[in-house]
């Protein structure tokens, strides 16, 4: 466990753990790859749109919803990378610690559970388990090797990254996790 010390405004030590930063920067980098693939579409790029996007803007009016979506997705994606890497970072008295690391953990176990969950139904289609057929076989594939498991991926980055500094913030407090 690494610790860093430093002191605060009011003269006190405050203690901060750096244990999940590598967990936090791997999310953070695939985070940050999804973020700039939303902002190049809302930007107008088409790149990957045949195989991806091409559902979502089948008519020339949807083609502003989506690139409104992309900037709200890599929006919301920024946020959650940011609030975990400084829920991570943050002194072990920092009074704002509770809330930030709660609003990080309910990002993270959302983005892990949704990316569970759509890599498990696009392996589903595509294992052809159950006979169902995609009216878009090329959309499927890319979301079940592809776009979900990235999902995936930056959900357990960043879980993990939250449990590894709230065991360094007990054994560094003896207090309860946040």
């Amino acid at each position: 466990m690494t610790t860093s010390t430093s002191t605060t405004r009011t003269g006190t030590t405050a203690t901060s753990s750096r244990a999940g930063l590598p967990a936090a920067v791997l999310g953070a980098v695939l985070g940050l790859g999804y973020v700039a693939l939303n902002l190049y579409w809302a930007a107008g790029g088409d790149r990957w749109l045949a195989d991806y996007g091409s559902h979502l803007i089948g008519r020339p009016d949807d083609v502003d919803t989506f690139r409104v979506s992309s900037l709200v997705l890599a929006a919301l994606l920024l946020a959650e990378v940011l609030a975990v890497l400084r829920a991570v970072t943050m002194p072990f008295d920092a009074p704002a610690r509770v809330v930030v690391r709660w609003l990080a953990w309910a990002g993270a176990g959302l983005i892990a559970l949704y990316g569970l969950a759509m890599t498990a139904i696009g392996l589903y289609i595509q294992l052809d388990v159950a006979g169902v057929e995609a009216a878009d076989p090329r959309l499927y594939k890319w979301h079940a090797f592809l776009w979900d498991p990235w999902f995936l991926l930056l959900g357990v980055a960043l879980v993990t990254a939250l449990v590894r500094s709230a065991r360094a913030y007990v054994a560094a407090t003896g207090r309860d996790p946040v």
